[in-house]
């Protein structure tokens, strides 16, 4: 990652011992031109299927904080299964909307 300067720090705890902690790298998300990664999650405990909805709606919000602190347009493909992708854009200042 780049400068710690540039790194935001976010925490959730899922319960039954699973937490995460991401971290976004403003700088890679600045000079990666839509491409390149820019959160970086660290886990602790097993992960299940019951944490899925926790876990999308906390990223949800994560890429939201990611877009006003930018600031500028963020999409966030999503995909909850094998047969399902799901679409976010994030916008500073608008709530962030799915597009399929």
């Amino acid at each position: 990652m780049s400068g710690e300067e540039s790194n935001h720090k976010f925490a959730c705890n899922f319960g039954c011992g699973v937490t995460a902690t991401a971290t976004i790298d403003l700088g890679a998300l600045r000079k990666g031109n839509g491409k390149a990664q820019f959160i970086f999650i660290e886990w602790e405990g097993t992960r299940t299927d019951k944490h899925i909805a926790a876990y999308r709606n906390w990223m949800l919000d994560v890429h939201q904080k990611a877009a006003e602190l930018l600031p500028g347009r963020i999409l966030w493909i999503f995909k909850p299964n094998s047969n399902t992708n799901e679409i976010y854009e994030f916008e500073p200042g608008n709530p962030y909307r799915r597009t399929s």
